[in-house]
């Protein structure tokens, strides 16, 4: 995901493409500018007392590094949890 929006891809795509992608639809494309949706999305936020918090491609990729790397027994305590 890039700005919250999905981003089909293949796991094959060089570690150096994907850096120019997020790159280039990063920043301002997705933090400064409004799109359709977003302000109606941060005021339902804010109504119902919720953080948003935006990350950057390079965050969200140690995120899920971290998360992948979570001992089995862990993921599955988690899935259970939230009823998966």
């Amino acid at each position: 995901m890039i700005g919250g929006l999905p981003v089909p891809s293949t796991t094959s795509v060089a570690a150096s493409d994907l850096a120019v992608f997020c790159k280039k639809l990063s920043g301002d494309l997705f933090l400064h500018r409004p799109r359709h949706g977003v302000p109606q999305f941060l005021a339902d936020a804010t109504k119902f007392n919720l953080d948003i918090d935006v990350a950057t491609p390079d965050e969200v990729q140690r995120l899920l590094a971290d998360f992948a790397s979570y001992p089995k027994p862990v993921l599955d305590r988690a899935k259970a949890a939230i009823g998966r």
